[in-house]
């Protein structure tokens, strides 16, 4: 038998009454009966796997991700603050401290608004931003 392609080719020769035919018939294909239980099998546990790590990833490294790398950009306060709201006295200081500068996004944004909501309630007049190893703390 020779090999077409995915086709095998059968070539039958008949002799009848001393004369010979020759006919050429396509047989089923290469891949017939090449599929078993056990491809089906391991067909299986891998979409089972694929699933289980989809279902990971959006349950587990999503919410991760979401609230510790800035994905998406923040909007800034819109509030206008009135200049020098603060009040002076002889033994107390108001001020806000801010850790991280950030990278203006999302979370950064959330920390801005609150800054403004803290500054509406109790105006502060010094901001004091906090950095450690050239503003590397986690590493």
């Amino acid at each position: 038998m020779a090999q077409l392609g995915c086709l095998k080719q059968l070539h039958v020769i008949v002799i009848l009454d001393g004369s010979t035919h020759i006919e050429s018939r396509m047989s089923k294909s290469v891949w017939s009966g090449f599929v078993t239980w056990k491809h089906w099998m391991w067909a299986s546990i891998g979409a089972l796997l694929l699933l289980e790590g989809v279902v990971f990833a959006v349950f587990t490294v999503w919410p991760w991700a979401r609230w510790t790398e800035d994905f998406f950009p923040g909007a800034a306060p819109s509030a206008v603050l009135e200049p020098e709201a603060w009040t002076i006295s002889e033994d107390s200081i108001t001020f806000a401290v801010v850790g991280d500068t950030g990278t203006g996004g999302r979370n950064q944004m959330d920390i801005a608004h609150q800054m403004v909501a803290a500054y509406t309630a109790r105006p502060y007049g010094v901001v004091l931003q906090v950095t450690c190893e050239s503003n590397r703390c986690g590493s």
